[in-house]
């Protein structure tokens, strides 16, 4: 998943979106708008309502490298459950 950026080109700082927006994520700083990415829930809504289409999602992109990773990790996680769960079993 991403998040959402403002397109500063395409923005007019018309407020659309920054009134829009239910966490008050939005300001319109210098006439554009600026997106508070600790308050945005991704709701979509700023998206949806600006009439120059200037708010995009950015996704970010993740290497194989790390996504092998990651998963290793919930599979050594994952070994670690099962264990306490057969030596749970085993004590019954």
């Amino acid at each position: 998943m991403g998040y959402l950026k403002v397109n500063q080109y395409l923005c007019v700082g018309c407020g659309l979106c920054a009134r829009s927006c239910p966490q008050g994520a939005i300001s319109i700083i210098g006439g554009k708008a600026y997106i508070n990415q600790d308050k945005c829930i991704k709701c979509f809504r700023c998206q949806q309502v600006c009439p120059r289409g200037a708010i995009q999602e950015e996704l970010e992109v993740t290497s194989i490298d790390k996504l092998r990773k990651i998963y290793r990790e919930i599979g050594e996680e994952l070994k670690k459950i099962m264990d306490r769960l057969d030596k749970i079993e085993a004590k019954r």
